[in-house]
């Protein structure tokens, strides 16, 4: 089939330009570049946009994109402002991997990686594909002194951290083969060093040069209605579905794997007497939250004082406020006789205001008395407008938390001060799909139907 797009001598220069728009789904690079980066679910369900931002000379699966050509490779090479936006693309795909550039070519996990990793780390991973487009993309467009650094940091991942043994199989025999014969021996020499490990020899790859994915249809949206589970992704209850998404989307073996864990997880968790789970004892102020956590009272008391930890600790917010479904590794998911002890238990249920309260002033935000809400301050508002790498899902689970554990007239109040921030004040446009798409889902059908007539026609 042939692109919906108009033909170009350099359709790749094009898009990074932001003259031209991805195929199927008709995106530009600084929409994915400026709105995409935390949102796990975006990234990891949609599979056309992979082939835009990593363009090489190889034709991939998605037949709107197109083959990398040379003249475009020395374009590319030649100009710092699209190799300025690899870069970005790069540290974004890093970032959703559990993975950061630091300085000019070294690498770290983050704070999260290891509830990442735990889901990179599987069987017929579409990732390890995604990878090895990647790799052969910093070759052609200027950034080959990023790779071997890079493999020799996703070598101690496999081999002496057993942090991802399932990618040895893709590693050993397509991401090493991107490099040159000198970088090849250098990093032949440097796994040779590391400890030997008992590893499974599965791949994803069907052929050294398949980098490609499943595409979805251009009538396709962009989500599952299987949640991606252990990675900080937007967190849904299963009887809630995204009316922009189309639900029918076919799970890759890996979700429909993540699915039962996180189903079997809760299983357990809801045998477990109320009296006894971790979220309410976490919130009775018996245990602090895991890992390596405070108490409840420490940090409804301290942490408003203390933004860096709000902002940079990722745990606190699956412990805060509990949803029905797994957000993290270390965080329960809620069981409705948990959500039942808390919306009837008056201590407990104030502790979720004032966590509430907490977040809405780190936002930038205020609730009065009456559950009016207003702008407290706008540095703070203006800083959350780029925030979106993940503050816009903890919003998303706030948001799921109040209607679960007893604060479900807040919903309607805060979703309408913050369209107006968002549509019409446009203190935080960068929320507008995060808004569209999951805020918006989170009320009951007749709320969302106000909403929906509340917002600008154009939004």
């Amino acid at each position: 089939m042939a692109s919906a797009y108009p033909k170009t001598s350099y359709p790749n220069v094009a898009f990074y330009e932001n003259k031209m728009e991805a195929a199927p789904n008709d995106v530009f690079i600084d929409d994915i570049l400026n709105k995409w980066c935390g949102n796990f679910d975006l990234l990891e369900n949609n599979h056309f946009y992979i082939q835009w931002l990593f363009p090489n000379t190889e034709r991939g699966k998605n037949e709107h994109s197109y083959p990398l050509s040379p003249e475009e490779a020395k374009i590319f090479r030649e100009r710092e402002d699209l190799k300025k936006k690899v870069k970005m693309a790069f540290e974004m795909m890093l970032d959703f991997y559990g993975m950061r550039l630091v300085g000019s070519n070294q690498f770290k996990l983050t704070e999260n990686a290891d509830e990442i990793l735990a889901v990179l780390n599987t069987e017929y991973n579409h990732n390890h594909q995604r990878i090895t487009r990647i790799l052969k993309a910093l070759l052609e467009l200027g950034y080959e002194n990023l790779m071997l650094p890079w493999l020799k940091f996703l070598a101690d991942l496999i081999y002496k951290k057993n942090k991802l043994p399932f990618a040895h199989s893709s590693f050993e025999k397509h991401w090493v083969d991107t490099l040159d014969a000198e970088n090849k021996l250098e990093l032949k020499s440097y796994v040779d060093e590391l400890p030997k490990l008992k590893l499974t020899d599965i791949t994803t790859h069907r052929k050294p040069s398949d980098t490609s994915e499943n595409i979805t249809s251009p009538s396709t949206t962009t989500n599952t209605k299987a949640p991606i589970v252990g990675i900080n992704a937007y967190s849904r209850p299963e009887d809630v579905t995204a009316t922009t998404f189309n639900p029918d989307v076919s799970n890759t073996s890996s979700q429909s794997k993540m699915r039962k864990t996180a189903q079997n997880d809760t299983t357990k968790i809801g045998s477990i007497q109320a009296g006894n789970s971790k979220i309410i004892a976490f919130y009775r102020n018996e245990i602090p939250f895991e890992p390596n956590g405070e108490f409840i009272n420490v940090i409804l008391k301290t942490w408003s004082k203390k933004p860096e930890k709000l902002m940079n600790n990722s745990h606190y917010i699956y412990w805060l406020f509990p949803n029905k479904l797994h957000g993290s590794f270390s965080g329960p998911a809620l069981t409705d006789v948990d959500a039942k002890v808390i919306q009837e238990t008056s201590e407990l249920k104030d502790r979720v205001l004032a966590a509430f309260k907490m977040m809405l002033d780190f936002y930038g935000m205020d609730l009065d008395r009456n559950n009016n809400f207003h702008l407290a301050n706008q540095t703070k508002l203006m800083k959350l407008n780029a925030m979106n790498c993940h503050h816009y899902k903890y919003i998303t689970r706030i948001l799921h938390a109040l209607k679960q554990l007893g604060h479900k007239e807040l919903l309607m109040p805060w979703m309408k001060f913050l369209a107006s921030l968002i549509f019409f004040n446009e203190y935080i446009p960068n929320a507008s799909d995060s808004f569209r798409i999951y805020w918006i889902d989170v009320l009951e059908n007749k709320e969302r139907k106000e909403m929906w007539a509340l917002l600008p026609s154009n939004s």
